[in-house]
């Protein structure tokens, strides 16, 4: 399943799901990984907001109208919660992931395209259907 989602850049979290408290485990699986072309843009956008030390936010977001989920990524210079978020890395930039959305993450690859066809974020997510 592809999906492709454009970025906003901000100082402010805008998580789409919070995670409830839950112990961290002691192994994590990397659950999202970049694509060098996706690390690239983002390192941009981080670059052209002047953000020095920042994360990568990404999730996914229910709408009960629709009964969808969405995907959600978002640049934020604000630490992430310890106890409700999975921090890891990949091509050099620092990825946030809540737990709730781990679940419908893990595995998920993002691409970055700029074509006749347009630009954004795509995502290659083996969980979807």
């Amino acid at each position: 399943m592809f999906a492709l989602v454009t970025i906003g850049a901000s100082s402010t979290d805008t998580r789409a799901i919070r995670a409830t408290s839950q112990p961290a485990p002691t192994q994590v699986k990397q659950v999202i990984t970049l694509t060098p072309q996706a690390a690239a843009e983002v390192k941009k956008v981080a670059s052209e907001q002047q953000m020095v030390e920042y994360w990568l936010r990404v999730g996914v977001k229910h709408d009960p109208g629709t009964d969808r989920y969405e995907y959600v990524l978002d640049v934020i210079t604000d630490k992430p919660d310890a106890k409700d978020d999975i921090v890891q890395e990949s091509q050099g930039v620092r990825i946030v992931v809540d737990y709730r959305s781990s679940i419908f993450l893990t595995g998920c690859e993002i691409d970055y395209r700029d074509n006749e066809k347009g630009r954004g974020f795509i995502f290659q997510n083996p969980n979807a259907k």
